[in-house]
């Protein structure tokens, strides 16, 4: 019967197919040559919607007699296969197939012929976020669940309905509902009971990755005994991608519970679960993201919150690792961001000796030219700007002055600016750009040329443009302006023509935090040493008012007024008529106010 099949096409076998279940649907001949012909098969086309439902009718039929124990089973590994075609599929769930597998489990609660087609079933029909909440309403996840608590000791029947719970639970609704049945639990035996089969402890940490965990303190010991048998399975299986991605990817939600005595982390970093994903780093580096990314990511979140002999024991050797499979896997793209991530709180937040002494390694593992290089192999990827700027920043808080020049000398304003361009509506991103920017500024002209050149006054009017309402962009955006116009009035004047002055006076005009008003009064004022011409087009344009209007609003703010008085004498300090207008307008609107005499203190009022 099989070679009959063979010389078929499969369109013309699921008509038959269809013809023979509807004149002998007790007749599983035909049923059996199909099934053993394709089950093993993932290619051909099964599209037969007519078919599909028939197959669940007589399931329908059958449901309601244990009897008919084989034929339910026959019929079951039929629409499993038929399931594989997407059009099927979706007739069954609308047909309500999910409802029907589950009445199939309760009324074959013990028959290990059934349970495990039951369970494959959902691997094939539960694909989309409908069918995943479907599954969830209909009961799939308790039946699941309750076959799972009662058959783990049979491998068959176990190996099916993880494989089904995987599709189940991929969604946060299910996978709450899941742990409230107990799968954790059920899970934690399943694990020890086949700590030797690679599928199943694979899909256990697939599942596992996905679950919602208690926070609660009273959790601690059941959450270290979790961690030490994941720990178990990733030294157990060392060359097994999936078990190392997943089992990483669980360790990670593990440390991320709310613990606020890191307890678990010291714990498993005792166990030398540091060791653990070394390993998987090592033999993966040139093998597979997902490792290399997960583990990663591990190791930054170990170093959080640690103690500092804790994180020295995760560090030891990791930043070396890290920047060396940095060095060698410069396109892809996750693991790079997730790198830099980790190598920030691995640096981070520690003693100041240790935070020199990591420092110190990153640099011999030449941390400036592979960050230059990773930042401008991906400049579109905003994930990789924002991790490496942030890396950046911590770099900086212990370096000097002639470090920071280096990576002006390697080109990071270019790759700043570009940054900048690219991302100007990514208000976080941003935030991290200006962060490094703003330590350039050191008593050093090159950085205000290369800025210059680089396009970054255009850049940061941009940015201004772009995020009226982000204080922190503001306040950065505007002190790093401040500093390229400091000095040199060609810089000054070129701010000028870009319109940099209406655009800090809408900033002067609108600001209520104090940081940003000192920021952009200290940008303003500089450009305002410029030429008259600059002095006259700021006047024009409401610069009088609107420094008039900052310093009464915050006249109790020291650091403002400290800004605001020096910008409003630049404007005096021109030729004798545009002084005489500017103290005319002043004198008109503003004399005898506190403001006029703060503004005016120490000033000649005369050209």
């Amino acid at each position: 019967m099989a070679e009959t099949w063979k010389k078929q096409k499969v369109s013309e076998q699921t008509g038959l197919l269809l013809k023979h279940i509807t004149e002998s649907p007790t007749d599983v001949s035909f049923v059996r040559s199909f099934t053993s012909h394709h089950a093993s098969r993932q290619e051909g086309k099964y599209s037969n919607i007519d078919l599909m439902i028939s197959v669940m009718e007589k399931l329908f039929e059958f449901k309601e007699d244990p009897s008919k124990e084989e034929l339910t089973a026959d019929y079951l590994l039929l629409l499993r296969v038929l399931a594989r075609d997407p059009a099927n599929a979706t007739a069954a769930l609308e047909a309500n197939v999910i409802g029907l597998i589950v009445s199939i489990m309760k009324l074959f609660p013990n028959s290990t012929q059934v349970l495990p087609l039951t369970c494959t079933c959902f691997v094939n029909l539960v694909t989309s976020p409908r069918a995943v909440t479907q599954a969830r309403r209909k009961g799939a996840i308790a039946a699941s669940v309750k076959v799972l608590s009662s058959h783990y000791s049979n491998e068959v029947v176990t190996e099916a309905c993880i494989r089904g719970l995987i599709n189940l639970t991929h969604s946060e609704e299910n996978g709450r509902e899941a742990t409230k049945q107990g799968l954790i639990p059920v899970l934690a035996y399943v694990a020890v009971t086949y700590q030797d089969n690679e599928r199943i402890q694979s899909a256990v940490l697939g599942i596992m990755s996905f679950l919602p965990i208690a926070t609660d303190r009273s959790t601690s010991p059941h959450l270290f005994y979790i961690g030490k048998q994941i720990k178990k399975v990733l030294d157990r299986f060392p060359d097994s991608i999936e078990i190392q991605q997943s089992g990483c990817r669980c360790l990670y939600r593990l440390f991320n519970i709310h613990n606020p005595d890191s307890e678990l982390k010291i714990n498993l970093v005792k166990e030398n679960i540091s060791e653990t994903i070394h390993k998987a780093i090592s033999r993966y580096h040139a093998h597979s993201e997902g490792v290399l990314s997960e583990a990663v990511r591990l190791l930054g979140l170990l170093a959080d919150d640690c103690p500092d002999a804790q994180v020295g024991e995760v560090a030891s050797g990791s930043i070396e690792m890290i920047f060396k499979c940095m060095q060698e896997n410069i396109d892809l793209f996750m693991f790079q961001a997730e790198a830099f991530t980790a190598l920030s709180s691995l640096i981070e937040s520690h003693d100041s000796d240790l935070q020199q002494e990591y420092k110190e390694r990153a640099q011999k593992s030449n941390v400036l030219d592979t960050t230059i290089q990773i930042m401008k192999e991906h400049p579109s990827e905003d994930i990789i700007q924002n991790n490496a700027c942030q890396f950046i920043n911590i770099l900086f808080d212990a370096e000097t002055d002639q470090e920071k020049l280096q990576w002006v000398e390697k080109g990071l304003i270019d790759i700043l600016v570009r940054a900048m361009n690219e991302h100007y509506f990514d208000a976080e991103l941003q935030q991290a750009v200006l962060s490094v920017f703003a330590q350039l500024f050191i008593e050093n002209s090159k950085t205000q040329k290369e800025a210059i050149e680089a396009g970054a006054v255009e850049a940061i009017l941009s940015l201004i443009r772009c995020h009226p309402d982000s204080k922190q962009t503001l306040f950065l955006a505007c002190t790093i302006l401040a500093n390229i116009c400091l000095s040199d009035p060609k810089i000054q004047e070129r701010a000028a023509e870009l319109d940099a002055i209406p655009q800090l006076l809408e900033v002067l005009n609108n600001s209520n935090s104090a940081e940003v008003a000192e920021a952009s009064c200290f940008a303003l004022g500089n450009i305002l040493q410029g030429s008259l011409g600059v002095k006259i087009k700021a006047m024009q344009m409401g610069a009088v008012q609107a420094i008039v209007n900052l310093s009464r609003r915050f006249l109790n703010e020291k650091t403002v007024l400290s800004r605001s008085v020096p910008a409003f004498q630049c404007l005096l300090h021109c030729r004798p008529d545009v002084h005489a207008a500017i103290m005319a307008e002043l004198n008109k609107a503003h004399k005898g106010e506190l403001v006029y005499d703060i503004l005016l203190a120490n000033i000649s009022t005369k050209a």
